[in-house]
This record gives structure tokens, sequence and C-alpha cells, in this order.
């Protein structure tokens, strides 16, 4: 019998668990996890109408990263050149970056969403 590619995820958030391959994947169900066949990552997928299905990505941060469009309970943590942190979770304002220079953005929004990692240069 020939191994299937599957996806575990919980039968009421749709969120995926765990990924992998066996030749009877519908073993691997209970109560609250369902099988659904085919690839995903829990990370980047989700299940939308019984399908394996890619999860939506926040608004990318720029130099002027409008807060205000991102859910209540994200938190966004940028870095600069000098490895100083700034941790933000109140999303209310416009994060406007005026030095020049390097910054990384980790933006980790509530599920569905996906985290984004992304670098942002100011000139």
């Amino acid at each position: 019998m020939e191994n299937l590619n599957f996806v575990v995820a919980h039968r009421y958030t749709n969120r995926i668990l765990s990924s992998g391959e066996c030749p009877n994947p519908f073993s691997q169900e209970t109560p609250s996890e369902k099988v659904y066949l085919g690839w995903g990552h829990p990370d980047h997928h989700w299940i939308v109408e019984g399908e394996i299905t890619d999860r939506p990505l926040p608004p990318t941060p720029n130099a002027a990263y409008d807060l205000t469009t991102l859910p209540e309970g994200t938190v966004v943590t940028v870095t600069n050149e000098s490895a100083e942190i700034l941790v933000i979770t109140e999303m209310t304002d416009t994060l406007t970056l005026t030095d020049q220079g390097t910054y990384h953005f980790r933006v980790e929004p509530p599920f569905p969403l996906q985290t984004v990692y992304t670098t942002v240069e100011v000139n």
C-alpha cells in the first residue's frame, strides 16, 4: 500500500496541527481532529470548506506601517541594525521609520493570519 500525504486539523478551528504521510492516514482521526488528504504546513495553511488552503497574510510592513490595519492581538517586533528591539502590542498608530538603516520585522497576528518576517530599508 502506498503512502498518502495528509494533514490533521482541529475540527472546529480548521487549524492544521500536523502533517505527514502513511498508508492509512484516517487512522489519525480523533473526535476533535480530522484528516484531510494532501500537503499542507501548519504555519502557512488551514482548512477552508474542506480544502487545504493558504492562510491569509497581514499587510506588509513598510517605512510608514499603519498598525491600525492589523487585528487586535497582533505583536509586531522591529529590530534595527544596532540590535535594538521594539515590541509593539497596541495597534493604534502608524509606525514611522525615519532613521536611515535596515529594520527587521516580525509580525505575529492571531490565527488564521500567517506570521510575516521581512526587512525594510530606509534611505
